[in-house]
């Protein structure tokens, strides 16, 4: 691989919690990179969190992309095993948010890229050109009210649930992972931050940072004590990666817009140098003033050989596009005689000579045929517009209607929740949490869980609302066999379990079971 990448990394554990459940990951040798959220009690998340760093930098394979998504989905098995196999880790989980410098197999200098992570509400952000981008999406409950409209970024950035994730390592036997990938070019950086950051400072405070201090290191010191200094509410991490060499993508994209600007300035004063066959010689004294006034007009206009006539250098290119000015070159021979009709006899010829009027009629012809002729909106092309855009109408209308026409049962984090819309969405159209319920994994039985895991659909919201109350009936029936007496229900199909009695022997044909507090995807 062709690109360099130099990076740092600060954590703090804040001014209120005791433990510190973030953990950064630095694998230089394999150019990986990213921060674990941890999650959990009794110092599980903080175990949960160094799981999936170890279990990263153990699987993923250098400049394999592949092997960065297995890892994490490796890393979840694992931590989804440990907590069902220890009380103490029950229901602890983790974020992560990675980068891997990684290979395409395209040739030099398109020949790596950088591939990206991101399971929770750590972030990835983009710093380039004096922005900075996000281009992670939280997996948050606040992002998800906030992405359907029922909630503002001001209402988000306040609101007292913002800290319960709907996607974690550890939480389900299988997770849904975003990734993506970022061609690098020299001076880009990639900030990979856990939400004490962000929940501390702004995106123009964290610019500001990363403009001023260009060691990666030094970078991620200063966001940290930042984020400390504006309350250190959690643990704050941050990862910062620069791209110090990219093998030189960027002369290439350079040289690209080079190719495309035209001819040079200085190529063009040659061309503008020769003389016309056929055309009389200028006197010398002509010659001489012409080479000074155009001396004078250079110099005045502060432009310089190889530079434009703004006198300005072209920058390096980045991204999918780019502009560029070019000189036009002076007339060539054949398009005088295109134009004038002739070339030489260069007469004295008077304003109303029939030759000068003649010329002025078909210079102005020529003139006119060149420009484009503005196009007519007829009838035809309005009525097959209309029709286009009534048909896209009705098929976005029906694949919503299709998409939103079903209800399922479904694990939201620790809670059983009903949502509206096809498992898995359909198109751009995803799935909403259509009501939440407060019965929870660790109350249900293995068959339970398991029937619940099948996403079992419904025509309405009543009937799914049946089914989940059909499960708090029997939770409630098991607490009232194991408490002695009738267990308090909230609000029609959810129930509260009791969570002081002690473990019985079920009577015959009822299972044992047991209950346990934790909610593994809402921070304390």
């Amino acid at each position: 691989m062709t690109t360099r990448v130099e990076a740092g990394a600060a954590t703090h554990v804040g001014r209120v919690r005791q433990n510190n459940e973030d953990v950064e990951l630095l694998a230089e040798p394999l150019q990986l990179y990213g921060v674990a959220d941890g999650m959990g009690g009794h110092q599980a998340g903080e175990v949960a969190a160094a799981m999936a760093v170890a279990i990263l930098s153990d699987r993923v394979v250098e400049g394999d992309r592949e092997s960065l998504l297995d890892a994490v989905r490796a890393a979840n098995r694992e931590i989804y095993s440990s907590a069902g196999e220890d009380a103490e880790r029950r229901g602890m989980g983790t974020t992560i948010c990675a980068v891997c410098l990684v290979q395409t197999g395209r040739e030099p200098p398109e020949d790596d890229e950088v591939a990206w992570v991101n399971v929770g509400d750590s972030r990835l952000y983009l710093y380039r050109d004096d922005d900075l981008l996000q281009l992670s999406t939280d997996h948050s409950l606040v992002e998800d009210l906030r992405a359907t409209g029922q909630l503002t970024d001001e209402e988000a950035a306040v609101h007292p649930h913002r800290n319960v994730v709907t996607r974690a390592l550890g939480i389900d036997a299988d997770v849904q992972i975003d990734s993506g990938a970022v061609v690098p070019f020299t001076g880009d950086r990639f900030l990979l931050c856990s939400d004490g950051l962000y929940e501390e400072l702004s995106s123009d405070q964290m610019a500001a940072a990363l403009r001023r201090l260009a060691d990666p290191g030094e970078a991620a010191d200063e966001l940290v004590r930042q984020a400390v200094e504006h309350g250190g509410r959690d643990n704050v991490t941050v990862v910062v990666v620069d791209v110090v060499d990219d093998g030189g993508r960027s002369a290439a994209a350079s040289g690209l817009v080079d190719a495309t600007a035209g001819p040079r300035r200085d190529d063009v004063d040659r061309d503008a140098t020769k003389v016309v066959a056929g055309a009389p010689p200028r006197p010398a004294n002509e010659s001489d003033d012409a080479a000074a006034s155009g001396a004078a007009s250079a110099a005045a206009s502060g432009a310089a050989p190889g530079r434009g006539a703004s006198g300005a250098a072209p920058g390096r290119a980045r991204g999918s596009s780019a502009l560029a000015t070019a000189t036009r070159p002076a007339a060539s021979a054949a398009d005088l005689e295109r134009t004038t009709g002739r070339l030489g006899d260069a007469r004295p010829v008077a304003p109303d000579d029939p030759a000068v009027a003649m010329s002025r009629r078909e210079r102005r012809r020529l003139e006119e045929a060149d420009q484009p002729r503005p196009r007519r909106l007829t009838w035809r092309v309005a009525v097959f517009v209309l029709v286009l855009v009534a048909v896209l109408a009705v098929a976005v209308g029906a694949i919503g209607w299709f998409a939103k026409r079903t209800y399922y049962v479904a694990f939201a984090g620790a809670n059983v929740a009903v949502y509206q819309g096809q498992p898995g969405g359909v198109l751009f159209f995803d799935p909403t949490v259509a009501e939440r319920t407060k019965l929870q994994r660790s109350q249900l039985t293995q068959a339970e869980r398991e029937a619940v895991a099948k996403r079992p659909r419904f025509a309405s919201l009543a009937d799914a609302r049946g089914f989940t109350q059909t499960i708090a009936r029997a939770v409630a029936a098991r607490g009232v066999s194991k408490a002695g007496g009738p267990a308090t229900t909230t609000a029609p199909g959810t129930i509260t379990a009791p969570t002081t009695a002690p473990p019985t022997t079920p009577s015959t044909g009822a299972p044992a079971t047991t209950t346990s507090p934790p909610t593994p995807t809402t921070r304390p």
